[in-house]
């Protein structure tokens, strides 16, 4: 049944990937969440609150304590939107800077480990069926 066959890879996958203990996984204090929301903010310069929590489908609140607690340890700086001052505009600082680029060196790292023994031709139909995967969903 095609329901118990995602089902089985997503556990499969997450339990690969190690999101259940993101932090010990890539040896960094922040959760699968906090990690996803510093690439978001690294890779988007220009970065309102609302789009953040559209884009990465967040309860309102919850995006709002992290990036509360982002603020307290100096990894991101809030300040009304130059569009709609009504909006935060939410950009990292240079210390989540260095936070986001920590985090995405260890996650290539945790994938070249991943693919260290995968030969090219089984790389390259893995990539091809995520690319699948992605373009069915």
């Amino acid at each position: 049944m095609p329901i118990q066959e995602i089902r089985a890879f997503n556990r499969f996958y997450t339990n690969l990937i190690g999101a259940l203990d993101y932090s010990k996984h890539l040896y960094t204090p922040y959760t699968l969440t906090e990690s996803r929301v510093l690439y978001e903010l690294a890779h988007s310069p220009r970065t309102d609150a609302a789009d953040l929590r559209a884009e990465l489908s967040l309860d309102a609140g919850y995006l709002s304590r992290l990036l509360a607690k982002f603020e307290r340890d100096g990894l991101v700086a809030r300040a009304p939107s130059e569009r709609d001052p009504r909006r935060q505009r939410i950009t990292l600082t240079a210390q989540g800077r260095e936070a986001a680029a920590l985090l995405d060196e260890r996650s290539r790292e945790a994938v070249a480990r991943l693919l260290g023994g995968v030969t090219a031709e089984d790389r390259t139909r893995l990539v091809a069926s995520m690319r699948t995967v992605r373009e069915i969903l």
